[in-house]
């Protein structure tokens, strides 16, 4: 990298100093470009999946968010050194945000209200996922 010399007539000094620091700066925002560019692509492919009606399955949804935790990790990580830790608030906010978003992709198990005992008179080919396929066959059989 080509140095530039201010130039005095007594001395010459490097705006650039010795230890890079310009340099390394420099080297943290461009990883926080990457690490926003590959954030920004895991949310595209997520968001495509959902408002186009493309199909997916949980295991790669789940897969999608875990990266995307892991870049928002690198890029909050990237922010903070580049800030000198001005951000130390942001830092758990990729693992709450991935377990949000875990829990709303889970199926809702829905719990049926059903007696312990339920007559066979009146049961249906409907009735079929309160009380069972066999006892609804049996109450069609019996009320027949």
């Amino acid at each position: 990298m080509a140095s530039i010399i201010k130039s005095n007539k007594k001395s010459c000094r490097l705006l650039v100093d010795d230890e890079q620091s310009v340099v390394r700066k420099y080297r943290h925002f461009k990883a926080f470009l990457e690490y926003n560019q590959e954030c920004l692509q895991l949310i595209s492919a997520l968001e495509s999946r959902y408002y186009r009606g493309e199909g997916f399955d949980r295991a790669e949804i789940k897969n999608l968010l875990d990266r995307l935790k892991t870049e928002t990790t690198a890029l909050v990580e990237s922010l903070n050194i580049l800030s000198n830790g001005g951000h130390p608030e942001l830092a758990p906010l990729p693992d709450s945000i991935l377990a949000e978003a875990i829990k709303r992709i889970e199926p809702i198990p829905e719990r049926l209200q059903i007696p312990f005992t339920v007559p066979l008179q009146g049961l249906s080919s409907q009735s079929s996922p309160v009380v069972g396929s066999k006892a609804a066959n049996l109450s069609i059989i019996e009320n027949s």
